[in-house]
């Protein structure tokens, strides 16, 4: 209970602090206290299983010091970054997983005794199961319930007395309704040591119908259109299969184990669940394979990142359990979440955690494409590259395509801290940021082009540098400086530029006053610039087309292009990317 009031204390200061701004104080406090977070979890574990086995007030002290311990490592090998959504994701996981270990903590041992009859030992930890799984709702349900209420009351204050309260109010208002009352009423709700033994459970129409009605049919549909995507994935071995179908299979597959847990006691009297039980591993077992493709595919393409290293793991827990349960005569329930906090804690800390690990890979790849393309020398010089050379070597080209993504990556994750001191750039460095680090190691980033090879595409990007300021306009009477590729609403007067159509469409006073065809002028651009090694030798001179419709005549300046490329015309996607064209537009009336 001492550790959710310091936790309460210490996530108000920061949300006191990160109002001001968000330094690296904050950063640093709010990893402590995510680390605190687990630990107070882990801690609750360790006493549930002391108490379970009996253990003497001095063994039970020494368990609370190794909860404690693991916490301190958790802490030392987690980068708290607020701005990053993987690192929310890896908080969220690990907070899982640290609850995984009160949900098995009396029944360590007996996971592995094999003397014990199965069915009783599974029918206490389903009870117990069952126990901690409505406390911990309960908690989070009533810690939910009284945000909500001190929220409106907060909003009704607010308005009526214009006290102009702030985000900060609520912000305490979520800490104390969590992490002290939930927290609170959560180990007051555990059940006691008598009970664990008893297998004391309560069947009710409501859990029923929720399994049979709502999980087992929504768990039914989701494999479905997994195995369908699997289909075509296989039919057309051109097309990579998308990244996201990894993820998915964790998270339904994980899922799909949470309903087979919860679902062991009705096996015996509904056909449905005995028959979803008997065969739901099996059936996760083909898209487990499909996970690995998936990431595969990816990491061989570029290493090993932080977010491929936990699809790769929890891919491993995933195919563990699988087999478990495919081909254990026991089939012990508790051995789900035994196994996802084992792979959680090994994962967590360590030279091989999350962090580390592919911090580590990924600079050291950096490294060796630095030194290919010339610009760290064996002894640990850094040189800028020569600007003579560009373009003139394609492997180099897509070096340093790489470097850049390298870069991009180590210092969105690592802060850029390891990479530049291993670089020996302390000082020379204004901030540990991505684009400064790229701009001393190669200072033309601003002014290359590339193509990238993406599996079903590739990307084309062009960037001419001002090369000629001044610009012919004599006869021309209009002018935009950008070319948009959506509808203006703000203006009655504007331009947009459609890809799918290959259209320009020009309008004023609200009205479309003409619409100019654009297909050549993409024609040509990626039948000029379409290979890579073939860009930088041509960009002598900016793009300059003109145009004519029906009512005006119109001359396009082109700066940049950024768009995908298959079967050598522009790819129109559904994943939100936006082919895009910069440059300036002047056009008269005829």
């Amino acid at each position: 209970m001492l550790l959710s009031i310091v936790i309460t204390f210490l996530s108000i200061y920061i949300i006191y602090l990160e109002k001001e701004s968000i330094s690296k104080e904050t950063t640093e406090l709010a990893r402590i206290n995510i680390s605190l977070f687990l630990t107070f979890f882990i801690s609750v574990g360790t006493y549930i299983f002391g108490e379970s086995y009996g253990l003497s007030k001095v063994r039970n002290t020494v368990l609370q010091l190794v909860a404690i311990i693991l916490g301190f490592m958790f802490c030392l090998y987690f980068e708290a970054n607020p701005s990053n959504f993987e690192n929310h994701i890896f908080f969220m996981i690990s907070f899982i997983c640290a609850i995984c270990f009160i949900f098995f903590a009396p029944y360590v041992k007996k996971i592995f005794n094999k003397k014990e009859e199965i069915k009783k030992t599974q029918e206490n930890y389903y009870a117990y199961f069952s126990a901690i799984l409505y406390s911990l709702s309960t908690a989070i349900l009533i810690g939910g319930i009284i945000f909500i209420l001190t929220s409106i009351g907060l909003f009704t204050i607010d308005v009526l007395f214009k006290a102009n309260i702030g985000g900060r109010a609520y912000g305490y208002a979520f800490s104390i309704a969590f992490s002290l009352i939930a927290s609170a009423i959560g180990l007051n709700s555990i059940p006691q040591k008598e009970s664990f033994e008893k297998g004391n459970y309560n069947e009710n129409h409501f859990s029923l119908f929720l399994i049979k009605y709502v999980l087992i049919p929504f768990i039914f549909a989701y494999f479905v259109i997994l195995y369908v995507y699997s289909a075509k994935v296989l039919i057309d071995f051109s097309n990579w299969p998308r990244g996201e179908i990894s993820w998915l299979v964790i998270i339904f597959s994980t899922f799909g184990y949470f309903t087979y847990i919860l679902s062991y006691i009705y096996e015996e009297k509904i056909h449905l669940i005995k028959i979803f039980r008997k065969y739901f591993p099996f059936v996760v077992l083909p898209q487990i394979f499909m996970l690995f493709y998936s990431i595969f595919l990816r990491i061989n393409q570029y290493n090993l990142t932080v977010n491929r290293y936990f699809v790769l793991l929890f891919g491993f827990w995933l195919l563990f359990i699988t087999i478990y349960f495919i081909f254990s005569k026991r089939k012990y329930l508790a051995f789900i979440v035994f196994s996802l906090f084992s792979f959680s804690t090994v994962i967590s800390i360590g030279p091989w955690s999350v962090y580390k690990l592919p911090e580590g890979l990924q600079t050291e790849e950096l490294k060796k494409d630095l030194k290919f393309v010339g610009i760290l020398k064996e002894n640990g010089k850094i040189i800028p590259f020569n600007n003579k050379e560009k373009g003139k070597n394609k492997e180099i080209l897509e070096k340093r395509r790489e470097i850049e993504n390298r870069i991009r990556y180590i210092c969105n994750w690592h802060n850029c801290e390891k990479l530049i001191k291993d670089l020996k750039l302390e000082g020379k460095i204004k901030e540990n940021y991505a684009y400064n680090l790229h701009d001393y190691l190669d200072s033309s980033y601003y002014e290359y082009s590339y193509i990238d090879k993406n599996g079903n595409f590739d990307v084309l990007n062009i960037y001419f540098p001002n090369i000629d300021e001044r610009k012919e306009i004599k006869g021309y009477e209009y002018h935009y400086s950008q070319i948009p590729t959506y509808k203006e609403k703000t203006s009655k007067n504007y331009i947009y530029l459609n890809f799918k159509e290959k259209k320009i469409y020009v309008y004023e006073n609200g009205e479309n006053i003409d619409i100019l065809d654009f297909t050549n002028i993409i024609e040509k651009i990626i039948k000029e610039y379409g290979e890579i090694g073939s860009i930088k030798e041509k960009l002598e001179k900016p793009l300059i087309f003109e145009l004519e419709g029906n009512k005006i005549k119109a001359k396009l300046f082109i700066n940049g292009a950024y768009f995908r490329i298959k079967d050598g015309k522009t790819y129109e996607s559904d994943d939100n990317f936006r082919n895009t064209i910069s440059g300036e537009f002047i056009y008269s009336k005829k």
